[in-house]
């Protein structure tokens, strides 16, 4: 809250730098995704797009990256932001990630070519989480009835 109020009431140069050193450094990632929200909010030029890009990949936490996601398809909803947020609904390494891309792309782009793409993504992650037949069983029996 403090820093979103900051934000609104003093939206300067200083505050700008001391929230990108809140979104990069803190130690919490509340404060982080707070931060990263209010740059946004006042500042959605093409330097917050990119810190904003940074961090949807390389922040550690999955809650700061969520954050940054949903920053980028509120402020930048363009054909660019849904094809980064496509990739990191797939190769995104934290699960929790490509939920929440999945479900920006849902929200800011709830049209057939979404649909799909998260169907699809639906079939793969459960094909996935079936993994390989257990080893020494076949898929097809053998008809033992017939010679050889």
């Amino acid at each position: 809250a403090a820093l979103l109020a900051l934000a609104d009431k003093w939206p300067d140069d200083n505050t700008r730098k001391f929230l990108t050193e809140r979104a990069f450094q803190d130690e919490n990632a509340t404060p982080r995704s707070a931060a990263l929200q209010a740059l946004a909010e006042k500042w959605p030029d093409d330097n917050t797009l990119k810190f904003l890009t940074e961090r949807a990949i390389q922040d550690v936490n999955g809650i700061s990256r969520s954050a940054a996601l949903r920053a980028l398809a509120e402020k930048w909803p363009d054909d660019n932001t849904r094809k980064f947020l496509n990739k990191r609904a797939i190769q995104d390494e934290n699960g929790t990630l490509r939920s929440a891309a999945l479900q920006t792309l849902a929200k800011k782009w709830p049209d057939d070519i979404t649909r799909k793409f998260i169907t699809e993504r639906a079939r793969q992650e459960s094909a996935a989480s079936a993994g390989p037949p257990a080893a020494g069983r076949c898929r097809h029996r053998r008809d033992r009835s017939a010679p050889g």
